[in-house]
């Protein structure tokens, strides 16, 4: 699944919110691999959720990836977004390679933004993040707390995907073939625990 030949498939539409920047989406049971060729791309697909969003307070999102296998950078990149009814408002998490990470939550005009590190170690993380009635979001990776500090409110990206939906995006920076494989990917209302055991009905 590409730009060429968007889907969609398992119900996943290939996305192209920031432009024709190549790669693309490999399916084998169990798997959905985001793949790349070139250092430039920046492969990314969007899946409608089952039910509309009204609102993303009261909700956990999680989801279960590989690195790609090279030497990170600051370019490298990995991102999971959802978004409510209207592209309103969302949830996104962006890991980058540098070990840094930004966790946007709220309306997309001017969305709550916090900082935080984490560990890239080419292995794979299971990502837990969960925003609650206030709107303030946890952070779990690998089963571990990550402390988030507020950066204001910044316009996010997330103006640019599908309302109603999950989004993953992913970019290696590197100039030969390489992939992220995505395992899972959870939406649920509540706030629920990281050690909460989630299983596709």
């Amino acid at each position: 699944m590409n730009g060429g030949s968007p889907g969609p498939i398992c119900g996943w539409t290939y996305n192209e919110a920031f432009g024709p920047l190549g790669g693309g989406i490999s399916f084998t049971p169990g798997i959905m691999s985001l793949d790349t060729t070139l250092a430039t791309d920046y492969p990314g697909a969007a899946k409608p959720l089952g039910a509309s969003l009204p609102d993303i307070l009261g909700m956990t999102v999680r989801y279960s990836f590989t690195e790609f296998q090279g030497v990170p950078t600051l370019l490298t990149t990995y991102q999971i977004a959802v978004n409510n009814v209207g592209s309103a408002k969302t949830v996104f998490v962006s890991l980058f390679g540098d070990g840094s990470l930004v966790v946007q939550v709220g309306p997309v005009a001017a969305a709550p933004t916090y900082n935080g590190t984490w560990t890239p170690n080419g292995g794979s993380h299971d990502v837990h993040v969960t925003v609650d009635a206030l709107g303030v979001p946890t952070l779990f990776i690998d089963g571990l707390a990550i402390p988030l500090t507020f950066a204001g409110n910044i316009f996010s990206f997330a103006s640019l995907f599908p309302a109603d939906s999950v989004i993953l995006f992913a970019g290696s920076d590197l100039a030969v073939p390489a992939s992220s494989p995505v395992t899972s990917v959870f939406v649920s209302s509540g706030v629920l625990s990281e050690t909460m055991v989630f299983c596709c009905p």
